[in-house]
């Protein structure tokens, strides 16, 4: 994936909605793009996982109670193993998920670690 091709099609999308907002706008979206596209997730999903990344993050610094942000959390991971599940199913050649899920299947890093490390490399 081209980098140029994202922040043109971020910029456009500003211009389009006659805001500009440099992290809403291009710092959140631009990464998340590329990195979805590396994991081979579809570019519309972006939306979801960052819901479910901030709901963990929430449990660092959020403003509601801790056992409300741990609940939180814990339903979005839930919600993303089911998601994570239903794309597994599907094709995922030639991405950096297809080459995690391999090296859990030689051994190479443990299967435990599948989920937890694909949840962590969307939503960092």
């Amino acid at each position: 994936v081209e980098v140029k091709n994202l922040i043109k099609v971020a910029l456009a999308k500003q211009r389009a909605d006659g805001s500009w907002d440099v992290v809403s706008g291009l710092a959140e979206p631009v990464p998340l793009s590329a990195i979805l596209h590396l994991v081979g997730f579809p570019l519309e999903d972006g939306h979801q996982l960052k819901e479910w990344g901030d709901a963990l993050e929430d449990v660092f610094g959020g403003t509601r109670r801790l056992e409300d942000r741990c609940d939180a959390a814990l339903e979005a991971v839930e919600q993303f193993e089911h998601y994570l599940q239903a794309k597994l199913k599907g094709a995922l050649e030639d991405s950096v998920i297809s080459g995690l899920q391999a090296a859990c299947a030689a051994g190479d890093v443990p299967a435990r670690l599948f989920s937890p490390n694909v949840f962590f490399l969307l939503t960092a």
